[in-house]
């Protein structure tokens, strides 16, 4: 069990509404984590700093089921491990479901 800062228990972080930016948005920076929910499927999880037709700055989780590529082209830069995969499971300390690490043998 957790105690934080305000005395109280629950959730050390709380995440605050969505921020939609209308028009084109020039993405500055992003990375995306590859891993797996603990049925098997796919989860991709992505952390981007973006700018917005007005020239301000926002950042955070990039929401992949709406967000839209453009024209543009885009450089990617794939990391793999050897012997690791991004589990989807429970942390106790954050109170979140979060992608962790876990130990798979090579084939």
């Amino acid at each position: 069990m957790s105690f934080f800062a305000s005395g109280g228990l629950g959730p050390p972080y709380v995440y605050g509404p969505p921020i939609v930016c209308d028009g084109d948005v020039t993405l500055v920076d992003a990375a995306m984590t590859i891993g797996r929910r603990q049925d098997g499927s796919r989860v991709l999880h992505c952390h981007g700093g973006m700018m917005d037709a007005h020239g301000t700055h926002h950042g955070g989780h990039l929401d992949l089921q709406r967000t839209v590529v453009g024209h543009e082209p885009m450089r990617v830069r794939v990391c793999l491990f050897d012997e690791v995969e991004l589990v989807v499971s429970h942390d106790p300390e954050t109170t979140y479901d979060l992608l962790q690490p876990m130990r798979t043998p090579l084939a």
